[in-house]
């Protein structure tokens, strides 16, 4: 019982996320169907019948697109309609011959966001990569009342465009793709790879990336959703940060990582004590965008970067019950090196410890 009310608590908080963006700040007087928090860790609620699209077809989204970046100038885009994805080959900002990013962000989140331009920071800077962002921005929500739509119209975007990269990349080029969701964003890359077909002409993408996936109404099976997980790709990474507020409750991938506990156990070092006063201010979600934060700093990382031990519980972690060191949180990820894995980050960029990160220190900076 206890369990679920820690569930049922955790709900409110992304039903009314607003991320972390350049602009637009979040307005608390937009909330209408909250008495306040404490009625909501207490399940006292008012939340409405949950209309989904999930039609999936390309007419109820006309201003969903695939969006490139620019190799030489990360400024500049050409954002595909879905009818124009095909040239996205063509295109001579595409380079076939290298592999390819997809990132989709999450609810209320945009181009402009915070996290969506850690992700394309860091493979501009890496470079090798062609960067498509799936910009779903009129339908991922912006207001928080718009979260309940934005689940329904997650789950039909990602099959729209799973159909589509399997019609115009061939079963190599998916096969090498990085699949990068962030929050809403992780499960909309579910959806997009359970709608490309196996068979002999194309192929699932190998490896999914999910950035604290997103918890609320995901987990309730009434409601018919079905969340990332394990089965979704060869490998699916997760790194959890934010499990008992905006985050999934629950184990999701091939390979699990639990930076500091993984949210837990409460905040990420650095972020802001959650303020339940003032529900919607953005440094309530400091921890939930610390997934991006973390990966997209591993993605130009060396060797040895951001170090995790498997453990099976975080306590062990603490307490150094745990054999060895033998995973890399983020991309430099080893595939075959399943599990649940621990580390410990510093409390602001570099976030990085290294090999240090594998053992847990009391007086971590």
């Amino acid at each position: 019982m206890k369990c679920l009310e820690l569930i049922f608590g955790a709900v409110i908080c992304v039903l009314l996320i607003k991320a972390q963006t350049l602009d637009d700040p979040f307005d608390e007087n937009e909330v209408d169907f909250l008495d306040n928090y404490d009625d909501y860790q207490a399940g006292e609620t008012r939340a409405a019948a949950i209309p989904l699209n999930n039609a999936g077809s390309e007419a109820n989204f006309p201003k969903l697109t695939l969006t490139l970046i620019n190799p030489a100038d990360k400024a500049q885009i050409f954002a595909f309609t879905y009818a124009d994805t095909p040239k996205i080959l063509t295109h001579p900002w595409f380079n076939w011959r290298l592999q390819t990013l997809i990132y989709a962000f999450g609810f209320t989140e945009n181009m402009a966001s915070v996290t969506t331009q850690a992700i394309i920071d860091a493979y501009f800077k890496r470079g090798g990569f062609n960067i498509l962002i799936i910009d779903w921005s009129a339908y991922s929500g912006t207001v928080p009342n718009d979260y309940n739509v934005a689940v329904g119209n997650m789950k039909a975007v990602g099959g729209l465009i799973g159909g589509r990269l399997s019609s115009i990349f061939t079963r190599a080029m998916l096969r090498r793709m990085h699949l990068v969701g962030h929050s809403l964003g992780a499960h909309l890359c579910a959806y997009v790879n359970r709608g490309i077909p196996n068979n002999l002409f194309t192929e699932r993408i190998h490896k999914i990336i999910g950035l604290d996936p997103a918890g609320p109404l995901m987990y309730d099976v009434a409601l018919g959703n079905k969340p990332l997980s394990s089965s979704d790709a060869e490998v699916v990474q997760v790194i959890h940060t934010d499990m008992l507020q905006a985050g999934a409750p629950f184990k999701s991938g091939t390979i699990d990582f639990y930076p500091n506990g993984g949210g837990i156990n409460g905040i990420q070092p650095g972020c802001p004590i959650f303020d339940k006063a003032n529900l919607f201010i953005p440094g309530n979600f400091c921890s939930h965008t610390r997934s991006v934060l973390y990966y997209a700093e591993s993605v130009n990382n060396k060797e040895n970067s951001f170090a995790a031990t498997r453990c099976g519980n975080y306590s062990d972690y603490l307490f150094a019950r745990c054999q060895r060191q033998n995973q890399q949180m983020g991309f430099n990820a080893k595939d075959h090196e399943i599990g649940d894995f621990y580390l410990q980050t510093n409390s602001f960029a570099p976030f990085d410890r290294g090999l240090a990160g594998a053992t847990y220190l009391f007086t971590a900076p």
